[in-house]
């Protein structure tokens, strides 16, 4: 069959996403002397992913036609991302029994799923303002309805707007505020976690569920009519005018019910698998806590009596190592005035980097006014071999002091092996005190003639990775005898790695809102091998804004990482007036690295727009108030409150009176 029926496939491959389509050409030549009729069919999908226009030809001898498949893999279903390989056959009529067929290759990629993020990760205070951003990288219009919950259920949730929608390619931006409800002015400071939810619309009815799959709880979906306990207290009327009246509950109560649910409120666990999550936290700070950071602000005056003042406290005070080559000590120092070190000054917290050649002490003392304490801790580094000639062996290294960068191109060292004794012998290198995989030898052992000498290249390469630092790293090269292990010579260097300084800063998050003033992350990580001084520094544009860091200038350790606290506020009055946006700009120096740069915006919003705003609130305030005051004396007239819920036709008729005897 092969021979009387030719078969030609374009393309071989196609890639397509689920819901498109694709054509493949199939060339058929009928090689045969007579009149033939041939059938086209596809084997290893699925009916539903292809379509045969034409499942049948008939060819004169050396004709050629063509066939077309469409490919048209279901949008749902059967179809999932990733390689499906299939055949076309094409069989004969005379000789059915040994079709030819072709292979084809469908690529299916995987549609990109719309995208939630939250800013900033984590907020601070009595009120959390957040922006919620939904990226949607489909080819059509997205709309989705906003959820939020967290596990403990205490936070309440207010989205602008609750339904997003975002254009094709696009994104679409929600403010999200945060609040802890009364509980807020009491207890103490909580962090919640909670996770924000975009329901996709659903394609079909029957997917919606009851039922939570993990506690089986029913699912509260939107009701179009007020619910019953709603019925039974008012009219359908009154029912409509509820938003103006009672916004709160009418607020919370479609929010809860908008659309299919993404999380379920009962064991609070995600119910839509298609649904995007974005995560952040809220660190409640209580009103009474608050208050108290205010009292102990207060400078009060104190009085010292010398016999009462209390003992330092090191509280910690300890050195750590993972390689007995690096030590880190760490300090923390109470009620000490004056904090040294072996003799140099300190603060009351602090870590220090050292890497010692021999066993060294470290004493911290801390005195006050009339009495001091003190603790001592030793640092014993590994050990070094120590020098050693050997009567069969004769060993150098040149050059003895190696320089290199980290990271960077590696350096060359020559040791030299002489044979000394009167027999062939075999000598193995071994190196101590520095990493194996720093250093590359061309050769693990050389075998010597009597008196004869050879050489091993060393190339030293310390990695730029995470534990290296700049600095000397002393080394021992011991080379041992075959035939004699126990005389072996030793020869000593150091690799030192140069220093080298580099960093990175981030800044979070890019865009905040603020009625008064806002707080700003700056994390800054030392890529670099040397520790660094850092200098921060903000500023905008307009100069309208005041920036204050935690700590301007910092020392980074390398390989560290540190988060700068920074808060700006506006120098414009933050009640009245329009919304204004100032771009920030904080950089970071550091003397031999290059400065960096991060932006960032702040939006303020003060609480009116213009003073109309304001004497619009005083006026209906004012109106209030003659509101109360005349319902105040009505009722005093009447006969008073009591008067009035016991008989109020009997109050009616007092009041009456009262106005009929003032005329």
């Amino acid at each position: 069959m092969t021979e009387k029926v030719e078969l030609k496939i374009a393309p071989a491959a196609v890639r397509l996403m689920s819901g498109d389509t694709a054509e493949i050409v199939a060339s058929i030549r009928n090689l045969g002397q007579t009149i033939d009729q041939l059938t086209v069919s596809v084997e290893g999908i699925g009916p539903d992913w292809y379509t045969l226009p034409v499942s049948s030809v008939a060819l004169f001898p050396n004709d050629q036609d063509e066939v077309k498949v469409v490919l048209h893999p279901p949008d749902a279903g059967g179809s999932r991302a990733g390689s499906h390989p299939f055949r076309i056959n094409v069989a004969s009529k005379e000789n059915p029994g040994q079709p030819v067929f072709a292979q084809v290759i469908l690529e299916i990629g995987q549609i990109a799923a719309p995208e939630l993020e939250i800013s900033p990760e984590r907020v601070s205070g009595r009120t959390g303002a957040y922006q919620v951003r939904l990226r949607n990288p489909l080819n059509s219009e997205l709309t989705v309805n906003l959820e939020a919950l967290d596990a403990r259920k205490k936070l309440k949730y207010f989205f602008g707007p609750e339904e997003l929608t975002a254009a094709p390619g696009g994104e679409a931006v929600a403010s999200l505020q945060v609040k802890l409800g009364v509980l807020a002015f009491f207890g103490a400071a909580k962090e919640y976690e909670f996770q924000v939810g975009a329901a996709l619309p659903v394609k079909d009815a029957q997917a919606l569920k009851d039922r939570c799959p993990h506690c089986g709880h029913r699912l509260r979906y939107l009701e179009k009519e007020p619910p019953s306990f709603l019925k039974r207290i008012w009219l359908d009327e009154v029912y409509k005018g509820a938003s103006v009246l009672f916004f709160n509950l009418g607020h919370r109560f479609r929010s809860v019910r908008e659309g299919a649910p993404v999380f379920c409120h009962v064991c609070t666990r995600k119910v839509r698998e298609d649904s995007p999550l974005a995560t952040a936290r809220f660190a409640s700070t209580p009103w009474l806590a608050g208050f108290r950071a205010r009292i102990k602000k207060i400078k009060f005056p104190r009085f010292r009596f010398p016999s009462l003042t209390p003992t330092p406290v090191i509280q910690t005070f300890a050195a750590g190592t993972k390689d007995r080559r690096d030590f880190k000590i760490t300090w923390t120092v109470n009620k000490a005035r004056t904090i040294k070190l072996n003799g140099a000054d300190i603060s009351a917290k602090g870590e220090m980097m050292i890497r010692p050649t021999a066993p060294v002490s470290y004493t911290i003392t801390a005195v006050n006014r009339r009495k001091t304490a003190s603790r001592t801790i030793e640092v014993q580094p590994q050990p070094l071999p120590a020098a050693r000639v050997s009567d069969r062996t004769r060993v150098s290294l040149a050059p003895a002091e190696i320089k290199a960068f980290a990271g960077v191109a590696p350096m060359e060292a020559t040791l030299s092996i002489q044979n000394l004794s009167e027999i062939v012998d075999k000598f193995v290198v071994e190196i101590e005190g520095i990493d194996q995989s720093w250093c590359v030898r061309s050769a693990a052992s050389v075998a010597l003639m009597p008196q004869a000498t050879d050489q091993v290249q060393l190339s030293f390469q310390p990695p730029k990775a995470q534990g290296v630092r700049a600095g000397e790293y002393p080394f021992a090269i011991t080379v041992h005898s075959q035939s004699a292990p126990g005389e072996g010579a030793v020869v000593v260097g150091t690799l030192e790695v140069l220093p080298s300084m580099e960093f990175k800063m981030d800044i979070r998050p890019k865009r905040a809102d603020c009625r008064r003033k806002s707080t700003f992350q700056v994390s800054v990580a030392n890529t670099g091998v040397s520790d660094i001084d850092l200098a921060l520094h903000a500023t905008d544009m307009d100069d309208g804004c005041k920036f204050k860091f935690k700590a301007e200038s910092l020392r980074l350790i390398a390989w560290d990482t540190i988060e700068v606290p920074l808060a700006v506020k506006p120098k414009r009055w933050w009640g009245v007036g329009d919304e204004k946006r100032y771009d920030i700009t904080v950089n970071a120096a550091c003397a031999g690295a290059d400065t960096k740069m991060q932006s960032c915006g702040l939006s303020h919003k003060p609480f009116f727009r213009s003073w109309k705003t304001v004497f619009r609130w005083v006026k209906r305030l004012i109106v209030l108030a003659g509101v109360i005051i005349v319902l105040y004396f009505l009722i005093k007239w009447g006969g008073g409150w009591s008067a009035l819920t016991s008989n109020p036709g009997e109050w009616g008729k007092t009041l009456i009176n009262t106005f009929k005897g003032w005329f």
